[in-house]
């Protein structure tokens, strides 16, 4: 989990905000898939969202760090 973290924060602000996006389009999909077919993954949608909630961070705490 913090390895995951600190990969993020290396990554370009640019290369985060393609990864918010493929993330949003990802559990768009699964929302779906959820309400038509019973998944195997019962848990998939809310691992995606917390990835999610991850990258706004280090992209939040990226944007006011160089703010100051």
């Amino acid at each position: 989990m913090k390895q995951q973290i600190k990969d993020m924060e290396k990554k370009s602000a640019a290369e985060l905000s393609k990864t918010v996006q493929s993330l949003k389009t990802e559990i768009a999909k699964l929302v779906l898939e959820r309400k038509t077919n019973p998944m195997k993954d019962t848990n998939a949608v809310t691992k995606k969202r917390k990835i999610l909630a991850q990258i706004l961070t280090v992209m939040n705490t990226k944007e006011v760090t160089v703010q100051k």
